[in-house]
């Protein structure tokens, strides 16, 4: 119809419905980590460390009501393995729905001038209610949802130390290593359809900073490396180009971001013949 309709917050993530979104304050986002939220905004929780009208917030996509499911102060309650000081600055960054629509997850992130930064990803109903801690050892990077009750991450586990690619099982303390010596190193990691196929890249590596995109069949155990570029000495830090792998519909193909030839650019992968 050409009709448009605003609402009150911007939406992070959309559950598979499309009917709710859940959100977060994109001011205090980059007041806190720059390059993730909206610049020019003024961060009205600034001098809080965990404030309670500020968090997670569920939106009514039909209605536009938004409610305040999941506080900061909230978050910070919670036990965690490694105690943070108490004039860390607490934040939510990461927010996915699982693939039904009946949890969501999201990583609670904390960071102290002096001791560092810390993060857990955590899992909730999508009322906010019945949270459970996924990652006790205060370490998750990216991750992706397999199904409604398992979650891929660059992470570590009670039984695993050091950082890899494991599969929780949502709501239990249930861990797998995925991918044992062929995902050796973090990246933006999701599964194709009929989830046989992980998407993944790399950061750049070696003198060239080269930064690989490939994929790793679970049933074979196999790697292939669909994609392979130098990342520009310029582009690092927060004006890094991360190749940010994303698949069609049909999995039969993949978009990325580059630096390497005429500034940043995307670049569309075809996967027949591979998949």
């Amino acid at each position: 119809t050409g009709e448009g309709r605003p609402l009150p917050m911007p939406v992070y993530a959309l559950d598979p419905q499309g009917k709710w979104a859940v959100t977060i304050d994109f001011s205090r986002l980059n007041h806190i980590r720059r390059g993730y939220g909206y610049f020019g905004v003024r961060d009205p929780h600034k001098k809080e460390w965990a404030p309670a009208d500020s968090g997670i917030w569920r939106i009514d996509l039909e209605s536009g009501t938004t409610t305040l499911i999941v506080s900061l102060a909230q978050l910070a309650a919670l036990p965690v393995h490694r105690p943070f000081s108490q004039r860390s600055v607490h934040y939510v960054n990461h927010l996915l729905f699982n693939t039904d629509g009946t949890r969501f997850s999201f990583l609670h992130r904390w960071t102290n001038p002096k001791k560092g930064w810390g993060t857990r990803l955590i899992t909730a109903s999508v009322y906010g209610s019945d949270l459970h801690v996924l990652d006790w050892k205060g370490y998750t990077s990216h991750y992706i949802w397999r199904d409604p009750d398992h979650i891929l991450a660059f992470s570590r586990g009670p039984t695993f130390p050091s950082k890899r690619f494991l599969l929780f099982t949502d709501k239990t303390e249930e861990v797998s290593w995925i991918g044992k010596g062929k995902m050796v190193g973090n990246g933006h990691v999701s599964y194709l359809p009929g989830k046989e196929w992980i998407l993944n890249d790399t950061y750049p590596t070696g003198r060239d900073r080269l930064q690989r995109v490939y994929l790793y069949n679970t049933r074979t155990d196999a790697v292939t490396t669909i994609a392979e570029f130098p990342a520009p000495a310029p582009y690092q830090g927060h004006f890094r180009v991360d190749t940010h792998p994303r698949f069609s519909p049909d999995g039969k193909k993949v978009c990325i971001d580059s630096a390497h030839q005429q500034g940043r650019q995307m670049y569309l992968i075809n996967l027949t013949g591979l998949v």
